[in-house]
């Protein structure tokens, strides 16, 4: 017979890299690597995507975001895709002399990627930088920042030293210009070339301690300030960046830059602080490459949608995906294609011999290897499917795919093998993990397939690592059965399926993939007998156990987590708690109670109804109008229960408005709900979190296990709810009657029951707006009100006049209850909050907003008042307090309600009105409202106009001060209550008011036209004249007669000054009249006197002796500084400051005497005669003056201030030695 190895059409022996390392690149490996790349429709797109965005970047470098997340399945080839791609970029990279984008590019099927990218590969020559995160760790730390690990990998690439000191350095002498310095000194010293030992981290530190002080003397004088130096990276992120870009700009001399980091998703996701790190990387360089700098990064993960399950701290990954909003990804789906073109396409012969296989024993095969309950199977397979994908099947595939998936999310995917790898590895044991003795599934004959127990001795060490007690188990079965038994191969089943928590592991699924070979007999009864064997062997650990998926290997950790699992009793409260949790969780098919039921009244209100099991609460709360209680019994108490609940719910009030739900108990629900706690138990008494592996494991399927309950116990009550009745008011109706489903058998019954709930909700059948009431009041006439602010037509026309019709049903039933409830409360008021909730709640349901629209139209209708809390008074008509009420819901609560007084007779309302129209002038209604409107209309300018008068009567000493408080004290109180006792107050037959206004008016207009200044110029004039007379008696009486002073004083102390200001005027013009002319004579006369007195001082002995200055001072104090006329100033007080000067002149004649006294000059002492002894004559000096005057420049005041005083300096000191000083001019010449 044929084997199957022979009926491919490559060599499945030849060498498949087990994953693609980004730093194997040599030339042989990279050409090996090329020639096996494969580029499905997928991949192809993918280039296309990132071409697109790339060279967008480098074309205008006006692109806003420059970072890629590649995602995809562990080998799906994301670090073939970014190795490739960043190999074609590089223009320096080659194969045997031939450029790598050329290799690249004869692997696409169509010609358009390639010529892109030979265009951008062109145009804009890259500087690419690989990092693979997976392999890259510094000795410091195994999880550096993304950023420094970046920095590190950027100078060895540029070719800086390993060790981080020594790179440093070097960094730093190449950016100085002084690296080819540094590098001939050490040529010169050591007789070598310097990179041969600068990765060395003690022989290349300790020479370049012995040459650095030669090169950077500054910073390094001697050898041990380096040695010494003990080096830490504390740049920040952007500092780094800048780095970065700089060196690889200066190594290629490229501006463009792509930065490729393998593995970044795994790499980051366990710490918060490392996808910061990456954050901060991404966006400075952007922000400082400007479009140039491009950063692609891989995971498994997507950054739009994190899969459950996966690394730690999968949310905070999410962070990154404003910083990588170019996603790429590459597609699981692939791996099938690729595996087939690879490795599993078959010769011509060998598709002819597959197909005839296929149509002799497809159909039996198909039916024995059927899997059920798991996505991972599709459908059967046809003939070209069969053939593409033999020895394997497409369920084998896709098991085998999530089988590596789950192993490289439990280790990092560290040693694991590339998909293909591992299909490879099943053929032919590339990696040489089977037994000498095995026989390869590749060397078996044609016919055979491929089995799960094929995949687990494959994949043995793999998952070792992840479940070690599963091996243990297969070991220990071996061991007893032998390794070839049916019973080995079972075990393998169970340990390579395990791993894979969603697959159910039943003894049909293990007998489908254990079937190994064509046309051969199924094996369940095989498998279920040897199911039995193992189990009964205890140190096997082999159980089923449906809450973990079917039979698993149990172990040491999970054995007492499970029996103390299954030995706990659930309490009755435990199991209630269960069940209203599923009537209140449901599932996503049996959705149960989920939403709160509800139902429409009048297609207006929405009624929700509250869940009660018995009398515990499921959903909603107390504060629902109407209650759906569910009525669990046994089916042997129906028929009583059923009687019961009849009369009841007709009969107590509590059960007024509940709609009964009565329901037989299931045993099914009865069984499954004790499981749900159990599994609950376990999940909150183990901390997943903090569970090795395989607890966790076992965690996640009791979690499983207690969604399945929880699904099988809401399809079992909604079916029991079906076939139960309601019964409301003791009326039954079956459930099935009023709808095929629950959902809709619950509306059904909440939309009858909500009527007779809300039996007078029709008389206002409306849901107005929040503002409605406050809108309604604020129409000044109720003739302007449209039908969209009186949404119920209230207002009528009745005898050509608007007004609130009190008699319309909805008016009527409030009037009706309001005046009953006030009659109960005893105080006459009802508060806001009361009525709405009165109105709101059955039999009304009216909205809140409705209440205080029916509300506001009994305020204008004269029906009500409104008390508000700080208005010093009832509101009884629609002014700005009234509409402050009615605006919200919060507003309203907070006021009295109380019905109104008896009205005002039409004849106060008439007096009222037209008072108002005197003082104002303008037309108002002898109506309230009218009236009200009015007052709130002028008396607040009022108020402000009238406000400073009483104090500026006061500070002009004028009377009227407390009549003018009171008046503003009156009309304040008449606005109170939004001026809702104006016409109470206005309308009186007797009135003071109107009068008080009217005075203050006058007194408000004399005070602006200039009557002030007439008041403070009688004042001043008065208070004048009476100091005149205190200083000079008898001095004013031809000033100011005693008829005008009196009369003066009358006006001024008169309440009605203001008719009398003419008069008070003219005392003040003929006083000052008379003023002026008296002033004009003295002063005359005075200054008269003063001419006397100085002739009389001029003829004093002494006067000629006085010095010029001095007589010039002596004789000013007699001038005359007053004005000859008193036309221009306050005439009294110039007066009086005449008359004290005039009395004063002898006195001051008297003192200037004595001062030409004292100011006389002394007599000088005669001088000693020339000869006589004791006296010598002084010396004589000659000074030139070339001597005297130093050379100088002058160029401000300044400067000659300082020339003179140096002058006047030597002058002062011949002087001081009793020299004369003789100048004289420099003699020419000299």
């Amino acid at each position: 017979m044929p084997k199957i190895h022979e009926y491919f059409r490559r060599d499945i022996n030849r060498t498949i890299e087990k994953v693609i390392d980004y730093y194997a690149q040599g030339e042989d490996r990279l050409a090996r690597e090329i020639a096996e790349y494969e580029i499905t429709d997928n991949i192809e797109s993918c280039f296309r995507k990132f071409l697109d965005a790339f060279g967008e970047g480098v074309r205008g470098g006006r692109v806003t975001e420059v970072g890629i997340w590649v995602s995809g399945f562990y080998g799906s080839g994301k670090s073939s895709f970014t190795k490739y791609l960043g190999a074609a970029l590089d223009p320096s990279r080659t194969v045997d002399g031939k450029p790598f984008l050329d290799l690249l590019c004869e692997r696409f099927p169509r010609n358009e990627i390639p010529a892109a990218l030979r265009t951008v590969s062109k145009k804009h020559p890259t500087a690419v930088v690989l990092l693979d995160l997976g392999a890259e760790q510094l000795a410091e730390s195994a999880a550096a920042p993304v950023s420094t690990v970046l920095y590190w990998k950027v100078l060895q690439w540029a070719g800086f030293s390993k060790e981080k000191k020594t790179a440093q350095l070097e960094f730093t002498l190449d950016r100085r210009g002084k690296y080819v310095e540094f590098k001939d000194k050490y040529r010169r010293r050591y007789k070598g070339e310097w990179e041969e030992i600068h990765n060395d981290p003690l022989i290349g530190v300790a020479r370049a301690a012995e040459i650095v002080p030669e090169v950077l003397p500054d910073d390094f004088p001697t050898p041990e300030s380096f040695r010494g130096l003990r080096f830490e990276e504390a740049r920040d992120v952007r500092d780094l960046a800048r780095e970065i870009i700089d060196i690889c700009t200066r190594k290629t001399g490229h501006e463009n830059i792509l930065i490729l980091v393998d593995e970044a998703g795994q790499y980051v996701a366990p710490r918060g602080e490392l996808i910061l790190n990456l954050d901060g990387l991404a966006r400075s360089l952007k922000e400082l490459g400007k479009g140039k700098v491009w950063i692609a990064a891989t995971g498994q993960q997507t950054l739009s949608e994190i899969v459950e399950k996966a690394a730690h701290n999968s949310a905070e990954l999410n962070k990154l995906r404003d910083r990588f909003p170019i996603s790429i990804h590459l597609d699981a789906s692939d791996i099938r294609e690729i595996t087939h073109r690879r490795l599993l396409d078959k010769s011509e012969e060998g598709r002819k011999k597959l197909e005839g296989l296929f149509k002799e024993h497809g159909q039996s095969m198909v039916t024995h290897t059927r899997l059920s309950g798991t996505a991972l199977f599709k459908g059967d397979p046809d003939s070209e499917t069969f053939t593409r994908l033999y020895p394997f099947l497409p369920q084998h595939f896709d098991l085998l795919l999530e089988l590596i998936r789950t192993l490289a999310r439990s280790t990092g995917g560290i040693g694991l093998r590339s998909a293909i790898r591992v299909i490879q590895d099943v053929l032919v044991d590339k990696s040489r993990v089977l037994g000498a003795d095995a026989v390869k599934l590749a060397d078996r004959e044609i016919g055979a397939l491929a089995c799960v127990d094929d995949f687990y001795d494959t994949l043995r060490a793999d998952i070792a690592k992840v479940l070690p007690h599963v091996i243990g188990g297969v070991e220990k079965t071996a061991k007893i059965f032998g390794p070839a038994s049916i019973e080995t191969r079972v075990a393998k089943a169970v340990a390579a399926l395990q791993p894979v928590e969603t697959f159910p592991r039943t003894a049909e699924n293990l007998a489908a993939l254990l079937y190994r070979e064509t046309g051969s007999p199924g094996l369940l009864e095989q498998v279920r007998d040897a199911l039995r064997k193992i189990a009964s062997q205890k140190e096997c650990g082999l159980i089923e156990d449906p809450q973990a998926g079917g039979w698993v290997f149990l172990s040491d950790a999970v054995k007492p987590i499970r029996d103390k699992r299954n030995s706990y009793a659930p309490t009755s409260g435990e199991v209630m708690r269960a069940k209203i949790d599923v009537l209140k969780q449901g599932t996503a098919d049996h959705p149960l109670f989920r939403v709160q039921p509800a139902a429409r009244l009048e297609n207006i209100k929405e009624v929700r109804a509250s869940v009660k099991l018995g009398r515990t609460p499921v959903v909603g709360g107390s504060a629902e109008d109407v209650e759906l209680r569910l009525e669990f019994v046994e089916p042997a108490l129906w028929d009583g229960k059923r009687g019961e609940f009849l009369v009841s719910t007709n009969t107590q009030v509590e059960l007024k408005n509940t709609v009964v739900l009565l329901v037989k108990n299931d045993d099914t629900v009865e069984e499954l709900l004790p499981e749900i706690v159990r599994s609950e138990k376990v999940l909150g008494d183990v901390d997943e979190r903090a569970a090795d592996h395989v607890v966790a494991q076992y965690l996640r399927a009791e979690r499983r296990a207690a969604e399945r309950c929880r699904e099988r116990a809401a399809a079992a009550m909604e079916k029991a709810m079906l076939e139960g009745v309601f019964i409301f008011r003791g009326k039954p109706t079956p459930v099935r009657e009023a709808g095929d489903t629950l959902d809709a058998a619950v509306r059904t019954i909440l939309s009858a029951a909500v009527k007779e709930v809300f039996p007078h909700f029709h008389l206002a059948p409306i849901r107005p707006s929040t503002e409605a009431a406050a809108r309604f009041l604020g129409v000044e006439r109720m003739d302007r009100i449209t039908k969209d602010l009186d949404p119920l037509g209230l207002v009528v026309k009745s005898k050509g006049a608007p007004r609130v019709d009190t008699a319309a049903p909805v008016l009527a039933e409030v009037i009706r209850v309001f005046r009953a409830k006030t009659a109960e409360s005893g105080s006459g008021r009802l508060q806001g909050s009361y009525l709405q909730d009165l109105f709101s709640a059955p039999p009304y349901g009216w909205t809140k907003d409705t209440v205080r629209y029916l509300f506001a139209a009994l305020l204008r209708a004269g029906e009500i008042e409104f008390h508000v809390p700080g208005a010093d008074g009832p509101g009884r008509t629609a002014g700005p307090q009234a509409v402050e009420a009615v605006k919200s819901t919060v507003s309203f609560n907070r006021i009295g309600v109380s019905s109104r007084d008896a009205k005002l007779p039409p004849e106060a309302l008439d007096r009222a009105a037209r008072r108002l129209e005197t003082l104002f002038g303008d037309e108002v209604l002898p109506l309230e409202e009218h009236i009200s409107r009015s007052v709130r209309r002028h008396f607040p300018d009022l108020l402000e106009k009238f406000g400073s008068l009483p104090d500026r009567l006061r500070l002009l000493s004028l009377p009227g001060e407390s009549r003018c408080r009171r008046l503003l004290a009156d009309a304040a109180d008449l606005l109170k209550g939004d001026a809702g006792g104006a016409a109470s107050v206005l309308g009186g037959v007797e009135c003071a008011l109107p009068d008080e206004i009217t005075w203050a008016k006058a007194v408000f207009d004399a005070l602006e036209s200039g009557a002030e200044a007439d008041v403070r110029n009688a004042r001043s004039m008065l208070d004048s004249l009476t100091d005149l007379e205190r200083l000079f008696p008898g001095a004013v009486n031809d000033l100011l007669s005693a008829e005008d002073r009196t009369a003066a004083e009358e006006v001024l102390a008169s309440e009605r000054f203001f008719e009398r200001l003419p008069e008070l005027r003219g005392v003040v013009r003929s006083a000052v009249d008379r003023t002026e002319k008296r002033y004009a004579v003295d002063c005359a006369a005075y200054e008269d006197d003063l001419k006397k007195a100085l002739s009389g001082l001029e003829t004093e002995p002494d006067w000629a002796k006085l010095l010029d200055e001095d007589r010039g001072e002596i004789a000013a104090k007699l001038a005359c500084d007053l004005p000859p006329t008193a036309g221009n100033g306050d005439p009294v007080r110039l007066l009086q400051t005449l008359l004290v000067r005039w009395r004063t002149l002898p006195g001051l004649i008297e003192e200037l005497k004595a001062e030409i006294k004292r100011r006389r000059p002394a007599e000088p002492e005669p001088e000693p005669e020339p000869g006589k002894e004791g006296t010598e004559p002084p010396v004589e000096e000659i000074v030139e003056a070339d001597a005297l005057v130093e050379p100088a420049v002058i160029a401000t005041p300044a400067d000659l201030d300082a020339w003179l005083a140096g002058i006047r300096e030597k002058l002062v000191g011949l002087l001081k030695a009793g020299k004369r000083i003789k100048l004289t001019a420099a003699r020419k010449g000299a």
